[in-house]
């Protein structure tokens, strides 16, 4: 396979300096009641006939003259050439070096590339649905998929609802919250259920959740053959081979994710409507290809809305298009279209990755009429901005309500009337309006009940909703999005917009998990680490302080120069009677914090060991807890965080006849605190594991919403090794600001 044919993007020709000066002089003024006014011929002319479809192009706001310089746009954009280069199985999607190659997957037999082995695939996948289908034990097929994987089977089986079998209902499942699996599983019977799960990677992170979520649930109910109750459609038959399932269908690196319904992603479909259905679903979608493929850009419907798509988008700044089915059956086409369209050509640097200095695709959305016109009509018909609308009606329903159809498509012809032609505020005053107050003033309820008019819409008409024309159409669609994009000169077939969110969800998840991580918000923005405090529901509330040197003031050098005045005289004396008496707090002192010697026995122990007289040692040992005294500015840290609703505890390598003075004399102080734990009233120290597994016990809580603060980093470590979060402690002000940054302290 060759690089991607190249070709001018659309604003580099000079049809488009030619289409910007008949926007100007022509188009932005363009009245769409004056135009049919003109010419009595114009609903003909720019109405069009494709395979399964009929499009009326007459309400939009074109003339034949933009017409044809939009086609003389496409001709100097090669799209007939670039088109032509797809189709033959050319690199389309160069940023992954991959052809695109879905039109292959609803060839007949040997007219595509890859024939025999889509066919071989496509027999094999609707032999299994005609199967399932035929299988009376199962009541239930549900498809678990994401995106393309869902949004497409999920549509066309609701599209051909009439040729399911009423005994067999299938599902679709995509969203990762439970809420989505929960209530569907409540209703389900294991032993007549199938679950389908779709990934061509087995990995996509929501699918593989909800799969295994289902096969928990399957074999909860007493289900043991996984086998037979699950399939997958993926590639990774290793994976699926794991997970417990022996039945794959597979696909292609040139099948697009949005463009899969037509490959083993379609099986759902297949199992819903049958395998000869699924196949005149594929042939519908062939014809429009072919027509795509052949018919003169003048007559090729594809083209000539993708061309309006850029006239609109790029002239006359139009950001937004409604799609509004008049069938119930396609009230999922309008999320399917958001997909194909937003995912496609979303994007905002060109195939050599320069930045775009036009808009691309507009925002697709929309609701199945008659639901729309009591939701959002409103603003189509009288808002500030121009949304053209496109409106898809049916004109042979599959039931019998003839009354109820005929009021359907009345429904869908007079919106689109209305919108073209309006009301003027002549015509609102001469109304006689019921339900208007008679005593508000006339002139000034004519105003609220003036339509401005000249708002563009298409509409298509299908004969019937059938497999066929349900393939055609949304095979138009596909055509239609990259008729745009290659105009704008997009690469529509990859989409690393949604790689980013999904890597930060990656790196969310620990956070929101339980875990050592549950709760942290170090290195988060402020705004999602107070998100994430949020919906963690109060994790990461309970703030531990060590005491010595971080709430109390500890200078054991001071101490020393102040009890042992004639052995510390200078810095060098200081440091090495602090390291001889207190031993890094390791060796007798380390006991004593401990709590396994009391204070005679340390007395000796340590005049014994350095050659200090009992009485020098008596006298260091008396003066630590008169030296702890309270920080002020860690003292107001800690108001602080009381006010703002933190639970506080401590956590201190303190011998219990210090902690005795301490409790008695700081009494207001230890009144902020909930809890604490002193290392000599539990015979264990800090860095040792095993005092902040008690602690955590102790705090009733899980080590995950715990945050230590202490000034000596070995603990700090062995905290975090515990599933706690710490802070390194320096000074209260750089404390406050670790505990902010990392959004546990957001009060004031």
């Amino acid at each position: 396979m060759s690089a991607a044919l190249p070709a001018p993007r659309c604003d580099e020709t000079a049809a488009w300096a030619a289409l910007t000066g008949h926007w100007q002089a022509h188009g932005r003024g363009f009245d769409l009641r004056e135009a049919f006014a003109r010419d009595a011929g114009r609903a003909a002319a720019l109405s069009f006939d494709a395979p399964g479809v009929f499009a009326d192009l007459s309400k939009n706001r074109l003339d034949t003259a933009a017409l044809h310089v939009l086609l003389q746009l496409a001709h100097e954009c090669r799209l007939e050439a670039r088109r032509d280069a797809m189709l033959a199985g050319e690199v389309a999607n160069p940023t992954e070096g991959r052809a695109v190659l879905h039109t292959a997957l609803r060839a007949p037999p040997g007219q595509g590339p890859f024939s025999d082995e889509v066919h071989a695939t496509l027999d094999a996948m609707l032999a299994y649905a005609d199967a399932v289908r035929a299988d009376a034990a199962i009541t239930d097929i549900v498809n678990i998929g994401i995106g393309g994987s869902d949004l497409g089977p999920a549509m066309a089986v609701a599209a051909l609802e009439g040729c399911t079998l009423p005994r067999q209902r299938v599902h679709f499942v995509s969203n990762v919250d439970g809420h989505d699996l929960a209530p569907l599983l409540a209703r389900l019977d294991a032993r007549r259920t199938l679950f389908i799960v779709a990934s061509k990677t087995f990995t996509t992170q929501e699918t593989m959740a909800n799969a295994e979520a289902a096969r928990a649930w399957f074999v909860s109910r007493g289900g043991s053959d996984v086998a037979r109750h699950f399939a997958a459609t993926t590639t990774n038959v290793g994976a699926a081979a794991a997970f417990g399932i022996t039945t794959t269908f597979g696909f292609w690196d040139w099948v697009g994710g949005r463009y899969s319904l037509w490959s083993a992603i379609g099986l759902p479909i297949a199992i819903a409507i049958g395998s000869a259905n699924f196949r005149a679903l594929l042939a519908g979608a062939h014809a429009m290809d072919r027509h795509f493929a052949s018919a003169p850009l003048p007559r090729n419907l594809p083209v000539l809305l993708g061309l309006l798509d850029v006239w609109y988008r790029n002239f006359h700044g139009y950001a937004s298009r409604s799609i509004a089915p008049y069938h119930q059956g396609l009230r999922r086409l309008p999320a399917y279209l958001q997909q194909l369209e937003m995912e496609s050509n979303g994007k905002g640097v060109d195939m050599a990755g320069r930045a775009l200095p036009f808009a691309t695709s507009p925002v697709v959305w929309g609701e199945p009429g008659t639901n729309g016109q009591h939701a959002y009509f409103q603003m189509l018909h009288q808002g500030t901005d121009v949304i053209p609308v496109e409106f898809v009606l049916v004109k042979t329903p599959s039931h019998g309500l003839a009354d109820s159809h005929a009021k359907l498509l009345a429904n869908g012809l007079a919106q689109a009337q209305a919108l073209m032609l309006g009301k003027s505020e002549a015509e609102a005053a001469a109304e006689q309006v019921p339900t208007a107050d008679p005593g508000f003033d006339r002139a000034v309820l004519a105003r609220h009940r003036t339509f401005p008019g000249n708002r563009p819409s298409t509409t298509f008409v299908l004969e019937a909703l059938t497999p066929a024309s349900l393939g055609a159409f949304l095979a138009l669609y596909e055509h239609r999005v990259w008729t745009s994009g290659a105009l704008w000169g997009l690469n529509s077939f990859d989409q690393w917009g949604v790689e980013l969110g999904k890597a930060l969800a990656s790196r969310l998840l620990p956070r929101l998990q339980d875990g050592p991580l549950r709760g942290s918000a170090e290195g988060l923005d402020a705004s999602t680490a107070m998100l994430l405090r949020r919906l963690v529901g109060g994790v990461v509330k309970r703030i531990v302080f060590d005491l010595g040197a971080v709430v109390l003031q500890w200078r054991p050098a001071e101490v020393l120069a102040r009890e042992l005045p004639g052995r510390v005289t200078d810095a060098a004396s200081a440091a090495h009677w602090q390291a001889q008496v207190f031993q890094a707090y390791g060796g007798d002192w380390g006991d004593y914090d401990r709590g396994t010697v009391g204070v005679p026995d340390l007395v000796a122990r340590i005049a014994a060991r350095t050659g200090l007289a009992p009485a020098e040692v008596q006298a260091v040992v008396d003066a630590v807890p008169r030296e702890l005294r309270p920080i002020p500015d860690t003292v107001a840290l800690i108001g602080r965080l009381r006010a703002a609703g933190h639970r506080l505890h401590y956590l201190s390598n303190m011998p219990a006849p210090c902690a005795d003075v301490l409790e008695q004399r700081e009494a207001a102080l230890f009144a902020h605190f909930d809890d604490g734990v002193f290392s000599g009233r539990v015979h264990h120290i800090k860095p040792e594991p095993a005092i902040y597994a008690l602690a955590a016990q102790r705090f009733g809580t899980a080590p995950g919403e715990l945050v230590f603060l202490d000034d000596h980093e070995p603990n700090v470590a062995a905290a975090r090794a515990a599933g706690w979060h710490g802070v390194h402690f320096r000074d209260a002000r750089q404390a406050e600001a670790a505990l902010r940054e990392a959004g546990w302290f957001t009060g004031a």
